[in-house]
């Protein structure tokens, strides 16, 4: 335990953070968002396999897939699945739709699991 007063601690830790992120050693902080206090209780994985890997298809995807609503994260992998989307959505009624309107709907989506 380091004996302090808080201040003097908060000012070292923000001085400590400068400096890390000057040096490019954190490069961003996160938010521990509640989904379910937002209306989004509903969460899934959902697999994508997209067909032949034509790569304007997948970087196509890539830059859509961040603008649609209820996208946690994307991650573009290997093997059978191509991505795997971290989705979460109002119901299973929404997430449905979100799977089938949004991401089976891309250019070269030919199969989705979620």
């Amino acid at each position: 335990m380091i004996a302090a007063p808080e201040a003097t601690l908060q000012v070292r830790a923000e001085a400590l953070g400068a400096a890390l992120r000057e040096r490019g050693v954190i490069r961003g902080i996160h938010a521990d968002v509640d989904l379910t206090a937002l209306g989004r209780p509903i969460q899934a994985m959902v697999a994508l396999r997209f067909a032949g890997h034509v790569r304007a298809n997948l970087e196509a995807f890539r830059a859509a897939v961040v603008e649609v609503p209820g996208v946690i994260a994307a991650y573009h992998v290997s093997g059978a699945t191509d991505y795997l989307v971290h989705v979460s959505a109002e119901s299973a009624d929404a997430l449905r739709d979100l799977v089938l309107d949004e991401l089976t709907s891309r250019g070269g989506v030919v199969h989705a699991e979620t």
